[in-house]
């Protein structure tokens, strides 16, 4: 098992290093693959989001993966907790527009985890993409969205510059259930 754990370490790229998680460059080995396609597959994962409709498989996630490597406005990478040798979701910057200077952000946590600093994934995840986006790609503005039920993540990210611009009635739809969606922005200048 300590041999695994090594191999893991050693075959992630860190694209952004963080103090709680690590964004890592995505890849195509199979036991990245294997943990990718599940959290899609997971109805408590894409509660809120618009995925979980049809089944994801592992080779689906694969051509999702090589079409990565042609797409020039998306940034993707893998969350991996610093003190652990698993990915627990992904996350992304995508619709990157240089000429508006602006992007969407998301954030997608896959497996839950009972570490203590966990409740900080997220929240660095997002602070650490905003920064790149910023900072690195001159991005000035930064959309963001999730179902209006979130209300404590909602608060969290106003301290880090997001700001809510309102709200969209019966947005997202899941079977019966329909719910609103929260949306928000990051300006540079309120970063």
């Amino acid at each position: 098992m300590n041999q695994e754990i090594n191999r893991i370490d050693e075959n992630l790229d860190i694209f952004i290093e963080g103090e709680v998680v690590d964004l890592c460059v995505p890849s195509k080995e199979p036991w990245v693959i294997d943990q990718w396609y599940r959290w899609f597959n997971d109805k408590e994962v894409t509660k809120y989001i618009k995925h979980g409709f049809f089944p994801n498989t592992y080779e689906k996630q694969l051509e999702f993966y090589d079409s990565l490597n042609s797409n020039n406005d998306r940034i993707t990478l893998l969350i991996k907790p610093k003190m652990n040798n698993y990915l627990v979701g992904v996350t992304s910057l995508s619709r990157i527009d240089f000429h508006q200077r602006q992007a969407d952000i998301a954030i997608v946590i896959g497996k839950q985890d009972k570490a203590p600093d966990s409740i900080f994934y997220a929240m660095e995840t997002k602070c650490r993409m905003t920064e790149h986006a910023f900072e690195s790609l001159g991005i000035e503005r930064i959309n963001s969205s999730q179902i209006i039920n979130l209300k404590k993540w909602q608060q969290w990210q106003i301290i880090f510059g997001y700001q809510i611009e309102g709200i969209q009635k019966k947005k997202l739809r899941k079977g019966s259930q329909v719910w609103d969606i929260m949306i928000s922005s990051c300006l540079l200048e309120d970063y």
